[in-house]
């Protein structure tokens, strides 16, 4: 067998030539913007972070707990036989969702204190 095609199959038969660069890049692919979306989204936290009060508390408690349920749907995910593709798309979708809502507008806090004249 050469070193440009891989088996597809159990019996070593080819489908077709197939390198594993050509294998690999769907991967690649989904990775590479997985990171690009996961930055703007990084960015986006950080100034909800930098703002402070009830704002910043709250997005810490969704930070951790989004972060706990994405790994636990991951995991399950590939016991049951997921390729990587499919977990890094769960991935994407959950980026794609945070990037929404972080983007909208950061509601005001309501002050517990109001000025009195």
């Amino acid at each position: 067998m050469s070193a440009s095609a891989v088996p597809c199959r159990r019996d070593g038969k080819r489908c077709g030539k197939r390198s594993l660069a050509q294998i690999g890049r769907p991967v690649l692919n989904s990775w590479m913007m997985l990171g690009i979306e996961s930055s703007r989204v990084i960015g986006l936290r950080l100034t909800r972070l930098m703002l402070g009060g009830r704002t910043a508390q709250r997005e810490v408690n969704i930070m951790i707990t989004e972060k706990f349920e994405a790994a636990m749907e991951a995991s399950g995910r590939l016991l049951v036989g997921a390729s990587t593709v499919e977990v890094i798309q769960m991935y994407r979708r959950r980026v794609a969702a945070n990037d929404r809502r972080l983007s909208g507008p950061v509601e005001a806090e309501k002050s517990r204190n109001p000025k009195r004249r």
